[in-house]
């Protein structure tokens, strides 16, 4: 699965931790950009935050060189998935995440119905010749690649993988999230981000029916009260937490973005 966006954040509790973590990560040997602190919307007076952006599979945690602090991650896989990681000063500290289903398991399925319409359609083209030993080799598995992909394409539009994949990467239970409330600006409570978390995993079910949960994907969704896209909810968690470039890599911003990058430091681009 490809990483479409891979942010962290990092609570800086002081402008002189900042600096210490400014000057580690520019004399850091792994690639990385990141941006100037700033004020999180709402937040507490003295604290700021940073965007890092990190090479993909790369997270600040697993860099012990720099300076240890807390830092929020949140990264968007191909559209379904989501993964939310908190990361206090044991490194390790919290972990959501949604729509990540195993993508080998979700091939093999995906296959397996594949043969299933292949064979339903063609009874009798599985017929061998003579003293052949392997049935099996003259059906699906015999076709050229382009005709196999062509039963692949109709399996991964059916309804029977469609339910499927609502099955496998169905709605996650959230965890405690206590440790998030240091986190939250002013006006945001737990109970909000709860709501917004269990929205995220069960996306792939429907609308919500809740007029709260409407209202409250409204104001964090350009005014939809409904979307079955991870991106749509990584913007939310950023405007929900009062951070900047969620849905930008390290990547996206020097193929999208170069002109704002000077040396390592970016100056985000406003979406």
């Amino acid at each position: 699965m490809g990483l479409f966006s891979h942010a962290t954040f990092l609570l800086i509790p002081s402008k002189e931790h900042g600096r210490l973590v400014a000057r580690s990560m520019m004399e850091s040997s792994h690639s990385l950009l990141f941006t100037r602190p700033y004020k999180q919307e709402g937040g507490k007076d003295g604290e700021f935050w940073m965007s890092v952006y990190l090479p993909l599979g790369l997270a600040y945690k697993d860099v012990p060189e720099l300076p240890t602090t807390t830092s929020l991650e949140i990264d968007c896989l191909d559209g379904d998935g989501l993964s939310l990681k908190l990361f206090a000063s044991d490194r390790v500290a919290f972990h959501f995440e949604t729509g990540v289903g195993d993508v080998g398991e979700e091939e093999d399925r995906l296959l397996e119905l594949a043969a299933e319409l292949y064979t339903g359609e063609n009874t009798g083209a599985s017929d061998i010749a003579e003293g052949d030993e392997d049935p099996e080799a003259q059906g699906f598995w015999a076709q050229d690649e382009e005709r196999q992909n062509q039963y692949v394409d109709r399996a991964r539009r059916s309804p029977q993988y469609q339910t499927y994949l609502q099955e496998s990467r169905g709605a996650s239970a959230v965890p405690p999230m206590e440790p998030l409330a240091p986190l939250l600006p002013e006006g945001r409570t737990i109970d909000q981000l709860g709501r917004l978390l269990r929205l995220a995993a069960s996306r792939l079910e429907g609308a919500p029916e809740a007029e709260e949960d409407k209202a409250l994907l409204r104001e964090v969704m350009d005014g939809k009260e409904h979307s079955d896209s991870a991106e749509d909810f990584v913007r939310a968690l950023e405007r929900f937490f009062g951070l900047k470039g969620a849905l930008h890599s390290q990547e996206s911003l020097m193929e999208q973005h170069s002109g704002a990058v000077d040396g390592r430091i970016v100056t985000l681009p406003e979406t």
